[in-house]
C-alpha cells in the first residue's frame, strides 16, 4: 500500500511539472506575439492620439508617453537594420 501513495504522488508532481511548463511556454510565445505586433508605426499613433486626447489628465498622459517611447525604443531595436545594396 506504501508503493501506491508514492506513486500517486510522483505521478502528481510529474503532471504539476509539466503543466507548469507548458504554461510557462505559452505565455513567453504570447509575449513575444505581442513584442513583435507592437510596430514602430503603432506605438507612434498611439503617441499621438494620447497627446490629443483632452480627457487624459496631464500627469497621466505624460506617464504613458513615457512607457509607449520606451516601448517605441524597443520596437526600433527588435527591427531588423536595412543593409545597403551595393551596384
Amino acid at each position: 500500500m506504501d508503493w501506491k501513495k508514492t506513486l500517486t504522488v510522483v505521478v502528481c508532481v510529474l503532471i504539476i511539472v509539466v503543466a507548469g511548463l507548458i504554461i510557462f511556454s505559452q505565455v513567453r510565445k504570447s509575449r513575444e506575439g505581442f513584442i513583435k505586433e507592437a510596430s514602430v508605426e503603432a506605438v507612434q499613433r498611439e503617441i499621438e492620439r494620447i497627446q490629443k486626447d483632452p480627457n487624459i489628465p496631464p500627469d497621466v498622459k505624460a506617464n504613458l508617453i513615457r512607457q509607449l517611447q520606451a516601448e517605441l525604443a524597443r520596437a526600433q531595436a527588435k527591427q531588423p537594420q536595412a543593409q545597403p545594396t551595393s551596384p
